[in-house]
């Protein structure tokens, strides 16, 4: 049965609407027909369409899914594992099959508030699934979405917010009113952050700060360890005492690791440019070294006592060590299982692609000339290898992400194909980091999860890094 109705035109935005004179029926296709011709709709100014317009709508109502878990109030740590299931019903198909459901899990990272995003996680088909929670740091929680589709193709979707168990980490020091720092965040204690339970972090003590250095933790003799945190509120006690007038400890911070490629190594490495020709044009960030791939037997004493012979990184670190490109703490240990920081990460990239040469000036606020890592960060920098902050920041002391390192270690090496393919489910094209851990991945200089993910935004270990370095630019590493 025809209806008539009554046109709006708007020029502003160009668009035709309609107001039906009767109400419609529900579950029926209307076709909207716009005279033009000799019998047209005219416009104010007496215009009418050279021919009919046509365009055809339904009122058939979108199907509405239901989540019947995980439910709204679920708290979950890290590594638990959740599975969620729904249906959908809809008012023209009945009950929607399986195969009429989507999900999308997303992670919702710093909301609410202005720097609020997400970040796909996975996604599927059927009637649920599950998923393992991850480690992406404070303050996110995940978002599954089910959206159900019907006959018609209208769509309706719904959604529930999986929320963290929360724990609070207090982070103490013996005497109290020293600085302590969690992952990148320094304050002076005590200090309190909050946490989701299970998440793993990084725990420094700067030293010496004033007259007092660094014993230990109360929890491990290491200055800098990961710790992964229980479902309970907890305290993590750094302890410090003054030395005594006989003491044989120098003035050097134990933080930072000592031997790594000085001034005395023995391994030779091009000159790329001197301090005194500051006319000389930096070199691309192509690695000066050639990678051999026959096995170089380097004969060094250069041992570290938490790294046994055998051991997951040991070829790969003592490998490294005897070339100059890296070394341990004052101890004598390596630490492979702590969490490497983006300045020591500039430092070993420099050393193994063979950068040498004097610098000057300051690129970063944050990394002023004397500071610890400001030799190698200006020679990277200058490469392009690596970039700061928005706010001009480096943050030496922040830890390197995977997806960070690996365009590091791609920058450096010189790799600058473009990739074809997916190797990890969750770092597709439009991740920022796809093309570098593609380039590594197809060398295999690095690999995944068990899961078949590359987790790009996960902190990475010392013994993970000396790996990749030396699979990039020392392959015979691995052999020796």
């Amino acid at each position: 049965t025809p209806v008539s109705a009554t046109l709006h035109y708007s020029q502003t935005g160009r668009t035709l609407s309609i107001d039906p004179v009767n109400d419609l029926q529900a579950t029926t296709v209307y076709t909207v027909v716009v005279k033009g011709g000799s019998s047209a709709v005219k416009d104010q100014d007496g215009l009418g369409l050279y021919a009919d317009v046509m365009w055809s709508f339904s009122t058939s109502s979108a199907p509405v899914p239901v989540i019947s878990l995980p439910l709204a109030d679920l708290r979950v740590k890290v590594g638990d594992v959740v599975t969620y299931t729904g249906s959908a019903t809809d008012a023209e198909d009945g009950t929607l099959p399986a195969s009429a459901l989507s999900w999308e899990v997303l992670i919702q990272h710093n909301c609410p508030g202005a720097g609020c995003h997400s970040h796909p996680w996975q996604s599927g088909q059927g009637a649920g699934g599950s998923l393992v929670v991850p480690d992406h740091g404070d303050n996110s929680y995940l978002k599954i979405v089910l959206t159900a589709r019907d006959s018609d193709g209208l769509a309706g979707s719904t959604s529930v917010n999986v929320m963290p168990q929360l724990v609070q980490v207090t982070m103490s020091s013996q005497p109290p009113g020293l600085d302590l720092v969690y992952d990148s965040y320094q304050a002076t204690t005590p200090f309190t952050r909050t946490t989701i339970a299970g998440s793993t972090h990084s725990l420094w003590a700067p030293s010496p700060q004033g007259s007092y250095q660094f014993q230990a933790w109360a929890d491990n003799p290491a200055q800098s360890h990961n710790v992964q945190v229980g479902a309970t509120d907890t305290t993590y006690t750094a302890i410090f005492s003054a030395p005594t007038p006989t003491s044989t400890s120098t003035a050097t911070s134990t933080s930072t690791p000592v031997a790594e490629a000085t001034g005395t190594t023995t391994r030779t490495a091009t000159q790329l440019a001197s301090a005194t020709n500051t006319s000389a044009e930096l070199p691309s960030a192509t690695s000066t070294r050639t990678p051999t791939s026959s096995p170089t037997a380097i004969a060094c004493d250069v041992q570290f006592s938490d790294l046994e012979a055998g051991s997951t990184f040991y070829s790969y670190v003592q490998c490294l060590a005897c070339r100059g490109v890296l070394g341990g703490y004052e101890d004598g240990t390596f630490r492979p299982e702590v969490s490497i920081t983006r300045g020591q990460l500039a430092k070993l990239v420099s050393n193994a692609a063979g950068y040498d040469e004097g610098v000057s000036g300051q690129t970063f606020t944050d990394v002023p000339p004397g500071s610890t890592f400001y030799l190698y960060i200006e020679r990277i920098a200058a490469r392009g290898v690596v970039g700061g902050y928005e706010d001009g920041t480096f943050r030496p002391s922040g830890l390197a992400t995977r997806g960070q390192i690996a365009k590091i270690v791609s920058n450096a090496a010189g790799f600058s194909e473009m990739p074809e393919g997916q190797t990890f489910s969750d770092v597709g094209t439009a991740d920022p980091f796809y093309p570098y851990v593609e380039r590594l991945a197809s060398r295999g200089i690095i690999g995944g999860y068990a899961d078949n993910t590359f987790r790009p935004g996960n902190p990475a270990t010392r013994g993970q890094v000396a790996k990749m370095i030396a699979n990039a630019f020392f392959p015979e590493c691995g052999a020796s």
